[in-house]
C-alpha cells in the first residue's frame, strides 16, 4: 500500500438542517479544527520555544475565511427562507 491509497471514506455529516442548525454545525466543526491546530502547535512550542507560528497563523486564517464563506451561504439561505443540506466526508489514508 502506498501513502496515497484511500483506506476508507466515511460520511461524517449528511442531512437537511435549518440555517440555525447549519450555522452551529459549521461553527463547531471549524472551531474544533482551529483548536486542534493550536494544540499541535503548543505541543511543538513546548519542545522548541523558538518555533514560528507563521504556518499556524496561515492555517487559522484560511479556516476562518472558509467559515466566513460557509456562514455567508447559510445566511443567504436563511434570507430566502430555505433550509441547508450539508454533506461532508472524511477520507482516511496512511502516510509515513
Amino acid at each position: 500500500m502506498t501513502s496515497v491509497d484511500l483506506v476508507q471514506k466515511l460520511r461524517l455529516l449528511f442531512g437537511k438542517f435549518t440555517p440555525s442548525q447549519a450555522r452551529d454545525l459549521v461553527n463547531n466543526m471549524v472551531d474544533e479544527q482551529i483548536n486542534q491546530h493550536k494544540l499541535q502547535h503548543l505541543s511543538k512550542w513546548i519542545g522548541n520555544n523558538n518555533i514560528s507560528s507563521k504556518k499556524l497563523d496561515e492555517t487559522i486564517n484560511q479556516l476562518n475565511e472558509t467559515k466566513k464563506e460557509l456562514l455567508g451561504a447559510i445566511d443567504q439561505a436563511q434570507a430566502e427562507g430555505m433550509n441547508v443540506r450539508l454533506d461532508g466526508s472524511v477520507d482516511i489514508t496512511f502516510t509515513k
